[in-house]
């Protein structure tokens, strides 16, 4: 196989025999969490039939994240929650908060995996901006964003099996609810929210060093940009919506 690739290989790898997974699901998970820019590498250097195609790989967490938002709002249904409304979800809306965290928790969790699959290109491109002299082409960059995209989705599919984990309990209030953010101090959901961002800023940066040989600084200083820059300006974005709406 050809490692210097093209855009349209990456979507056509991805297309064939989409559910087909095996024992690469598990290498490949496992070598995601252990050596962050490993895959990418190996899919650069054409090395990838040991590996779940990284759009492919992708997508499907991006199922299981649905998957478990649809059992979760199953759960909080009415015939199985009977004391609580029907619609009642753990980031229920609040007429009288314009906490600007409080928006900026609940428009990550609305938004997730959307919120992912629209950064990714960006910090794909992102990513060829400040490392093309080192990897001409945009393919290679687009699959390193797509790995880094991987452990954010990770970290999403933690909290949902969290909340159903807390929800199987027969608590009288969502996990949301509990670590629900007020006007006044640092909320759980703040902090949750800040090492979330911080494991998948430090991550990309270890993967970063890797996948483009760069050094120790100037890998610290390209995650912040390729990764938070495009997720402060988005959750603004979101930010400033709610905060229209509610104002509306």
């Amino acid at each position: 196989m050809d490692p210097d690739a093209t855009v349209r290989q990456l979507v056509g790898g991805t297309a064939q025999d989409f559910f087909s997974w095996d024992e690469r699901a598990i290498r490949t998970l496992r070598v995601l969490l252990t050596r962050p820019g490993e895959l990418s590498l190996a899919w650069a250097e054409g090395r990838r039939s040991r590996f779940v195609p990284p759009l492919r790989l992708f997508l499907t967490l991006g199922l299981i994240l649905v998957a478990l938002g649809t059992a979760y709002r199953w759960g909080l249904s009415e015939d199985l929650r009977p004391d609580r409304a029907a619609t009642e979800t753990e980031d229920r809306l609040e007429p009288n908060t314009t906490n600007a965290s409080y928006w900026l928790g609940y428009g990550m969790v609305r938004l997730g995996l959307n919120a992912i699959l629209l950064l990714a290109p960006l910090v794909g491109f992102g990513f060829f901006v400040l490392f093309h002299m080192r990897r001409p082409r945009l393919a290679p960059h687009l699959v390193h964003a797509l790995h880094v995209g991987c452990i954010a989705v990770l970290g999403l599919i933690a909290w949902r099996l969290a909340s159903l984990a807390w929800l199987a309990s027969g608590p009288s209030q969502t996990l949301g609810d509990a670590l629900k953010l007020t006007d006044s101090g640092f909320g759980a959901l703040e902090v949750l929210l800040v090492l979330w961002l911080g494991s998948v800023t430090a991550y990309a940066a270890v993967s970063i060093r890797r996948f483009y040989g760069t050094t120790r600084w100037r890998a610290a200083l390209a995650a912040p940009l390729v990764v938070i820059v495009p997720l402060a300006v988005l959750f603004g974005v979101v930010v400033v919506i709610y905060v229209v709406l509610l104002i509306r």
